[in-house]
């Protein structure tokens, strides 16, 4: 729900992979190599994508465990920190929630000037 996307809008071939029940890898070469995370990977500048402030929280929670346990109690999620990082995280860190939506591929967005969107 993240990577394709993010992938067509900047012709990269960036994937995820679960690889147990406890989460997913990331690749920034189609799957040639898995990674428990990579630092810059997704354009910090494309709020879309990346959180743009952090006064209320650190990043955007991406709806996915990632496969390595940096905590002591299996607290690790997978997020898109405001640099561009997708990195495991602590859930005890504030972080905001990135919305999930899948849309039919016929449905159009439109930028408005105030920066919301138009769809038809």
């Amino acid at each position: 729900m993240l990577m394709k996307p993010y992938s067509q809008k900047y012709k990269v071939d960036y994937s995820t992979n679960a690889t147990s029940k406890l989460g997913y890898t990331v690749s920034k070469n189609g799957g040639g190599t898995w990674e428990n995370g990579s630092t810059g990977m997704l354009n910090k500048n494309d709020s879309l994508y990346v959180i743009s402030s952090t006064q209320k929280a650190d990043g955007m929670w991406i709806a996915s465990p990632f496969s390595t346990n940096i905590g002591y109690d299996n607290t690790t999620i997978g997020t898109v920190k405001n640099n561009g990082d997708v990195v495991p995280s602590y859930i005890r860190n504030p972080l905001g929630l990135r919305p999930v939506i899948c849309l039919n591929s016929n449905v159009k967005l439109e930028k408005n000037a105030d920066g919301t969107y138009k769809m038809y």
